[in-house]
């Protein structure tokens, strides 16, 4: 049984029925989802073969969806990409997102880059703008990402600020 609570009062509740579609309670209402994490430790006959979620003969009615999706992995992999991709606020899936000011100007300082004399001040300070720039929009997207794809960009953009920022310092 999974229970979500929050605000004093029980949540939705959503998961897949016996049929495979997703089922959805009113906030306040309980709700018992067929889920394998949810499912009880597995039945073994006398001959120890397994009788749990669609194991064979004996598979539990309401659990054949989630053995079939996990047998040709399309479920695990669909759920996967979701949870991945799927924004938390939208519902859309977001990989990449038309760029915001702290990105456009670390993308103005790469342009730069390339114009400007490398060793003079006017690079270190080019330079400096585009590490700081890549340092405000990573942390950002670590902070405040829609979903953990954008999250993980973040991380990966804080650890090329700071590699940026030591060879700075150096």
């Amino acid at each position: 049984m999974a229970i979500r609570s929050g605000e004093g009062q029980l949540n939705a509740v959503i998961g897949p029925n016996a049929s495979g579609e997703g089922r959805e309670r009113a906030p306040g209402r309980l709700s018992v989802v067929d889920h394998p994490a949810a499912d009880p430790a597995p039945d073994h006959g006398a001959d120890g073969a397994s009788r749990r979620a669609g194991a064979g003969a004996g598979a539990g009615a309401g659990a054949g969806a989630w053995a079939d999706a996990a047998s040709n992995g399309t479920g695990l992999i669909r759920s996967t990409f979701d949870w991945c991709f799927r924004s938390r606020t939208t519902g859309q899936i977001t990989i990449a997102q038309f760029p915001n000011v702290p990105l456009w100007i670390f993308l103005a300082t790469v342009v730069l880059r390339q114009v400007v004399s490398q060793g003079t001040s006017a690079y270190s300070t080019v330079a400096w703008f585009g590490a700081l720039a890549l340092g405000w929009w990573a942390l950002d997207e670590l902070i405040r990402g829609v979903n953990p794809w954008r999250r993980l960009l973040g991380l990966v953009g804080c650890v090329f600020a700071l590699l940026d920022v030591a060879a700075l310092l150096h």
